[in-house]
Order: structure tokens, then C-alpha cells, then sequence
């Protein structure tokens, strides 16, 4: 990992309640993190392909419908500090919401539709 820096004096900066040094844990080829095998990485839908497919099955229903979809990578990867897997995962997220905006530009816009992105 990386020690984060106070930006002001250099020092290494300290958890006040622990004394732990803080820092992130970063993924390098010579230290990747690891957690899917190059077999499962292989057959696993992008969530962009995901979020399109559940917008092609209910959108069928007249009457409208709720989509919430998470891209919980982000949840663990931001509490075990591995910056490179959530910077990865903000641009799956980016990914959908542009799914979404998309289909919402090809079915009735914004007078039909509302995205909420929390």
C-alpha cells in the first residue's frame, strides 16, 4: 500500500483513534488484488449489460416500472482502501447511468423519465 501524505507538512498521516497509518492499498502487476480468477473474469456480464437488460424486460410492462440497481464493488473496495478498484467501479457506475440516459433519450425523455443517482 501507499501512505497518504499531509499535504501542508509531509508528515505521514496518523488515525487519531488508532495510530494506524493511513494509506491505500494499491493494485500493481507486480501486486494485483486478485479477486476473480481470469476464468470467471471471462464470463462475467459488465454491469452496463446488466442495467440494458433490465431495462429491455420491464420496460415492457405498460403501466412503468422501478429500477435500483448497486454496484456494490464500490462498498469494499472504498472500506479495504484499494482506490483502483473504486475508481473502477465509479466508472462501471458511469457506465449504466449513460445505459439509462440513453435509453431514456430513445423512450419518451425526460417528461416520462426520472434517473435518480445516488
Amino acid at each position: 500500500g501507499e501512505v497518504l501524505i499531509d499535504p501542508d507538512t509531509g508528515d505521514a498521516l496518523f488515525d487519531p483513534e488508532t495510530g494506524d497509518v493511513l494509506g491505500v492499498n494499491v493494485t500493481t502487476p507486480d501486486e494485483p488484488c486478485n479477486h476473480y480468477e481470469p476464468e470467471e473474469i471471462a464470463v462475467i456480464p459488465h454491469i452496463s449489460d446488466n442495467v440494458k437488460a433490465a431495462l429491455d424486460f420491464l420496460s415492457k410492462d405498460d403501466d412503468g416500472f422501478f429500477l435500483m440497481y448497486e454496484q456494490g464493488d464500490i462498498d469494499w473496495a472504498a472500506h479495504a482502501n484499494h482506490m483502483d478498484d473504486m475508481l473502477g467501479a465509479m466508472l462501471d457506475i458511469d457506465d449504466s447511468v449513460q445505459v439509462i440516459l440513453d435509453w431514456i433519450a430513445d423512450n419518451g425523455g425526460w417528461g416520462k423519465n426520472a434517473p435518480y443517482v445516488t
